[in-house]
């Protein structure tokens, strides 16, 4: 028979769901909203049963709370330092444009960082990081995202922090032992008791998509990044290679203290960019003059530049390095602009 406290707390639990699911407003607001309505029952006549008030911020006290609270502290603090915007560098330095390395290494760093964060927090965070990789390499995000996913949820079973239903299930352990016997009392898990099997696991599923991945993966076309279009589009209407590279200049080079006007004008390039002395300039005015040593970022014909570094004894480098960081597609790129009639610029 339904009585009031069943209804009450059935109800409470529809409402929970519902605010969960149409994100009517943010997943903690709806949880202190519901942690509100708990406290007005409890001082509601007849419905004092269904919650005391001295259990009513016991959940606090749990070890599952704290540690699932403080995992997502943590995600925040990776958010914000930016080294997730480092691992996307460091993913396609090494990996290049293979598409079988960088699914390796995408899928290992998720997988390991699910151990530590919250496999929600950790799509969040690798989210920008494969949009990075498909727009530098070309490669399909799709075919990215879906391992990510499903190694990400292999990696939460490393340690008990990346996996709800064990940080639960240790407190429940704990509760058990307080009424059992000494002798029949079980040992609650340890934070890296479940590291073999998950470590297993996600080795199995990078090994999977690996050798799986090109049957069962999607190949849809025209998933990429939409800065890609932008740098064929380039090439097909201006006869442009947008491509950038990176040439270092040493300390001995007959660059040091020439303008970057006159090597613009006299070799037909662009420098887009300079690190000189540890500080990284953008768009540098075309009137400073080359310190060493440097590091160049220019565009213009493979020819030009080749003869470029070859005169001036620079050396190029095979893949951007120093502005790997400055120069992603969103924080700089290429724009076409219409001059006005009524222009100044005219």
């Amino acid at each position: 028979m339904l009585t009031a406290d069943i209804v009450v707390v059935l109800g409470l639990v529809g409402l929970t769901a519902w605010l969960f699911i149409t994100e009517w407003v943010r997943a903690d607001v709806a949880a202190v909203l519901v942690l509100a309505l708990l406290g007005v029952c409890s001082i509601t006549p007849g419905l004092e049963e269904a919650v005391s008030p001295q259990t009513l911020f016991s959940g606090f006290a749990s070890d599952a709370v704290m540690a699932i609270i403080a995992v997502m502290i943590i995600g925040a603090g990776l958010d914000k330092t930016g080294i997730m915007t480092r691992l996307a560098g460091w993913i396609v330095a090494l990996g290049g444009t293979a598409e079988h390395r960088v699914m390796t290494l995408l899928t290992l760093a998720a997988g390991l960082l699910s151990a530590f964060v919250q496999n929600p927090g950790v799509i969040t965070l690798v989210l920008p990081v494969a949009a990075r990789i498909s727009a530098r390499t070309g490669l399909a995000i799709s075919r990215l995202l879906i391992p990510v996913g499903f190694c990400t949820l292999l990696g939460g079973t490393i340690t008990l922090v990346g996996c709800s239903p064990l940080i639960l299930l240790n407190e429940l352990i704990r509760h058990a032992n307080r009424t059992l016997p000494p002798e029949q009392a079980v040992a609650p898990f340890g934070l890296f008791s479940v590291a073999p099997v998950g470590l297993a696991l996600l080795a199995a599923g990078v090994g999977y998509f690996l050798l799986m991945g090109r049957f069962t993966l999607p190949r849809s076309e025209g998933d990429g990044i939409p800065s890609l279009r932008t740098l064929d589009y380039f090439r097909q209407v201006y006869g442009l290679d947008p491509s950038i590279h990176e040439v270092v200049v040493p300390r001995n080079s007959p660059l040091v203290g020439v303008m970057l006007r006159e090597l613009q004008l006299h070799y037909r390039i662009r420098i887009i960019a300079t690190h000189f002395h540890g500080r990284t300039r953008l768009s540098t005015p075309v009137d400073v003059r080359v310190k060493a040593p440097a590091v160049l970022a220019v565009i213009g014909d493979l020819r030009e530049i080749h003869q470029f570094v070859h005169d001036n004894q620079l050396r190029l480098r095979t893949r951007l390095h120093t502005f790997i960081e400055p120069l992603l597609h969103t924080r700089a790129g290429i724009a076409e602009l219409v001059i006005p009639p009524n222009s100044s610029l005219i």
